[in-house]
């Protein structure tokens, strides 16, 4: 991949969710652009261990036009989790509905690495996501 399955027109929720790490931040923050045009409410989850991928781009969209970003720093927590170490000891889901509370009412956007995107979209289907708002792009 990519194989540009996450898409505007499957879009069906006012309020979107970005969750990305490494290069699957390319086509999310295009996506991010889209939506905010659309006046769609978006969040994006950014996962990098060292520098994020543009984070001068996502800078300027949170201060000019409301998007929020949630970064998540640093090596992966562990093994079996997805975020990165500042989550702290809260579990996943947790730690989503803790920055994302509204993340149920949301259009899921995931693109990334294949095993941790296998463990985001798991969280988010727990956390109360349909499935049919739920998207997700593999880089191989």
């Amino acid at each position: 991949g990519p194989y540009g399955r996450p898409t505007p027109r499957t879009r069906t929720s006012p309020r979107v969710a970005l969750i990305g790490s490494g290069v699957g931040m390319t086509p999310l923050r295009a996506l991010a652009e889209k939506f905010l045009n659309e006046s769609a409410d978006v969040v994006v989850v950014h996962r990098f261990t060292r520098e994020p991928l543009f984070a001068r781009e996502f800078t300027r969209l949170a201060r000019e036009r409301n998007l929020h970003v949630v970064a998540s720093p640093g090596r992966r927590r562990g093994a079996g989790s997805w975020w990165g170490a500042d989550a702290g000891r809260a579990d996943d889901l947790a730690a989503l509905r803790t920055r994302i509370p509204d993340i149920a009412v949301r259009e899921v956007y995931v693109c990334g690495p294949g095993r941790w995107t296998a463990m985001v979209r798991r969280t988010v289907l727990d956390a109360g996501v349909p499935e049919r708002r739920v998207h997700v792009e593999n880089f191989g």
